[in-house]
């Protein structure tokens, strides 16, 4: 199967930067707001789409940064368990 040409822009690439397990906490919200905003805008594209095979792409995608919020914003929590622990 051939993905559909699509332009990506460097919004969307940037949600694959490296950052440290060590983040600040504040990095970590930034990410994960920028995840979800970047889910809700390939919900809406794939709303928008008229091509089924877009409409798949951006649903799988949509649906994958979704999944990566979830995980930031429990490691978000775990680190917060970890450092009430902590003090």
């Amino acid at each position: 199967m051939t993905l559909p040409n699509i332009c990506w822009s460097s919004r969307a690439a940037s949600a694959l930067d490296y950052r440290p397990r060590n983040a600040p906490m504040g990095d970590m919200r930034k990410h994960l707001e920028k995840l979800r905003t970047d889910a809700a805008e390939c919900a809406l594209i794939r709303d928008l789409a008229t091509d089924p095979a877009k409409r798949e792409l951006f649903t799988r995608l949509a649906e994958h940064l979704s999944t990566l919020a979830r995980e930031v914003e429990a490691a978000i929590a775990a680190k917060l368990d970890d450092d009430n622990a902590q003090a």
